[in-house]
């Protein structure tokens, strides 16, 4: 019967950690060690160190080594306000305590994880926990929740340029996908897997993806054989890989011995028996490999492998003795395995059956049912325990989903009574203030109403001081009229006389010759006395234009508040005078005629397109009329 042997894609390598070679290992572990003590690292870095050495504890199965680093490191979060630290350290509790079994505690601390990453902004630490908690539920064989972590933690990743984790995850996609027997889906993460880490520049990335990729192309070439091209392809991948992991730069000398043993699995089942030798050289690679890193499953692999080639020549004894090897290897590991002993004891069956030895057949069967009944009782207490975790873990994520939505029901709520009691303090200071502004505002009106009551009376008092003051200079002026009439009488005789003596002048001087001194003397004086009658004429001229009908009229639009050089003003205007003319008479300058106009006409309540010139023609005119 030929040993159940499997293709190892390497999923329980790529877990939180990765197995190194002993003395890599070992190297590695000090390193940290020192790293650890270096006092000028701060203590977020220092916590970091201490969570890869516990890490890098429990891949070599020291679990007390891991669990003591890991609850020093956790300590030292607690004193860091940023809680990505605890929220690392949490999550890599939960790849130890899976790593002994412990599903409970791998849950409680997945869940520790999660909490502590939701109270910090780090994307990555947030990316991180949700990939690893992805992982956990991977492991749990709850593939649906699986897949939904695994591409939030890629959303999360995006533009970071972690290629090294991105790849690790694409590895998961393209499992979950081969689970639900999807080759095309588990092909593209496959393909994407190998890109990120060819990005990551990282040789063990690089490893791990080429083998996965072998993998890919040899379940097609299964489900395919027509098409060779997927066996070369595996082949050709599968090759890169153990030529990658045997270089110098490469650490992961696990992934040599899956890819080894990857080879040797391939030309046993898929080529001629001259290549028998290929086989046992990829074989005994993986073994020794294996056995330096504790790997049990390649080991027992290895020696399955290698069993199927006596046992196809008929050598049974040689086939039963490494069966029994394989088996005392498993023996020695650390961590007990009963389904490796069931699938040994169950090729040892079948071989006591070749050799149509019924006995021994019998003996290994019963040995075989014996670990199966273990291999149940573990599943089942295992599958209660991983019930109970989820379980567990399902109610701290209601518990916590309500405790978050009770908080932010609590803060909404008391930003209600904030916004309540900001608005009620709002609305008081605006009804005070309201208050005291109507207060202030009937104050203010009490004060206009006695001032525009004071200044009313001022103008009143003002007007009855102009109109008398008015009434008077136009009572003088009156007066003024009347003398000047008088006068204007007197001076027509005068002049009637000295026109008549002018003239008896002009007689005499017709007499005498022009060269006559006298003649020149009596001339200047006939032209002086001529100027002068001319100067009476327009006084006379002024007075009589000068109405008391017409002056009465002017006040009268006014209401009285013409001056006596407003009304002096207007009888030059009446006259027909131009503002120089008036201005030359006044001896003042021409812009004080045009700033008296402007004053006229504001108080004989003139607009502004109105002429006053047109205004006191029409005046006089209608005066006369």
């Amino acid at each position: 019967m030929r040993f159940r042997f499997c293709t190892l894609s390497f999923l329980l390598l790529m877990t939180f950690g990765s197995s190194i070679p002993l003395s890599a290992q070992s190297f590695f572990i000090d390193s940290l060690k020192v790293l650890a003590t270096d006092e000028k690292l701060s203590r977020g870095e220092k916590i970091d160190v201490m969570g890869e050495l516990a890490k890098t504890y429990s891949s070599e199965r020291q679990i007390p080594e891991a669990l003591e680093i890991a609850q020093q490191a956790l300590s030292l979060s607690w004193q860091e306000s940023n809680k990505k630290y605890s929220a690392n350290i949490h999550s890599i509790y939960g790849y130890i305590y899976y790593r002994i079994d412990s599903i409970s505690l791998a849950y409680q601390a997945v869940d520790s994880a999660t909490w502590y990453a939701a109270q910090t902004n780090d994307k990555k630490t947030k990316a991180m926990v949700i990939f690893r908690t992805g992982w956990l539920h991977f492991m749990e064989n709850d593939i649906e929740k699986s897949y939904d972590e695994m591409l939030q933690a890629l959303q999360l990743l995006n533009g970071m340029e972690e290629f090294d984790t991105e790849s690790n995850i694409y590895h998961y996609l393209s499992s979950i996908y081969s689970q639900w027997r999807d080759p095309e889906m588990q092909f593209h993460y496959t393909k994407l897997c190998l890109e990120a880490a060819q990005k990551s520049n990282d040789l063990d990335a690089i490893s791990n993806a080429n083998l996965i990729m072998g993998n890919s192309y040899l379940n097609r070439y299964r489900k395919e054989k027509e098409t060779k091209k997927y066996l070369d392809s595996a082949i050709y991948f599968t090759q890169v890989a153990f030529k990658n992991s045997q270089s110098k730069r490469a650490s992961l000398s696990s992934t040599q011995a899956a890819a080894s043993l990857n080879l040797s699995n391939i030309y046993l089942e898929f080529f001629t028996p001259q290549h028998q030798d290929s086989v046992i050289f990829y074989a005994e690679n993986a073994i020794q490999i294996a056995k330096k890193i504790n790997y049990t499953d390649v080991i027992v692999n290895g020696y399955g492998i290698m069993s199927e080639i006596p046992s196809s020549q008929g050598n049974y004894s040689e086939a039963e003795k490494m069966l029994n090897t394989a088996l005392l290897e498993v023996e020695k590991s650390l961590k007990k395995s009963p389904i490796l002993n069931f699938r040994i004891y169950n090729a040892l069956a079948g071989l006591a059956e070749k050799e149509n030895n019924p006995e021994k057949a019998l003996a290994y069967f019963k040995k075989q049912q014996g670990f199966y009944r273990e291999i149940f009782d573990n599943e089942k207490v295992k599958s209660i325990q991983s019930l109970e975790a989820k379980y567990q873990s399902e109610k701290n994520a209601l518990a916590l989903d309500a405790a978050e939505k009770e908080a932010a029901f609590n803060r909404s709520l008391n930003m209600i009574y904030i916004l309540i009691m900001v608005l009620g303090a709002l609305v008081i200071f605006f009804f005070f203030r309201s208050y005291r502004l109507k207060l202030k505002s009937s104050h203010q009106k009490q004060v206009i109403l006695e001032t525009e009551k004071n200044a009313a009376q001022l103008r009143a008092d003002y007007k009855e001081e102009e109109r008398a003051r008015i009434q008077a200079e136009s009572d003088l002026l009156q007066e003024r009229f009347g003398r000047m009439e008088k006068e204007l009488l007197a001076g027509n005789l005068q002049v009637e006389e000295k026109n008549k003596l002018v003239e008896m002048l002009k007689d005499r001087l017709a007499t005498h010759g022009k060269k006559d001194p006298l003649y020149s003397q009596l001339e200047k004086l006939i032209v002086q006395n001529t100027k002068i009658d001319q100067g009476y004429d327009e006084i006379k001229t002024e007075i009589e234009e000068i109405q008391s009908e017409f002056v009465s009229r002017l006040q009268e639009k006014s209401e009285n508040n013409l001056t006596r050089l407003d009304l002096k003003y207007c009888s030059y205007i009446l006259m027909g005078l131009s503002n120089k003319e008036i201005a030359n008479k006044l001896n003042i300058d021409p812009k004080s005629i045009r700033m008296a106009k402007y004053r006229i006409k504001q108080k004989l309540k003139l607009e502004k397109d109105e002429d006053l010139t047109q205004f006191i023609t029409e005046l006089n005119r209608n005066s006369k009329g």
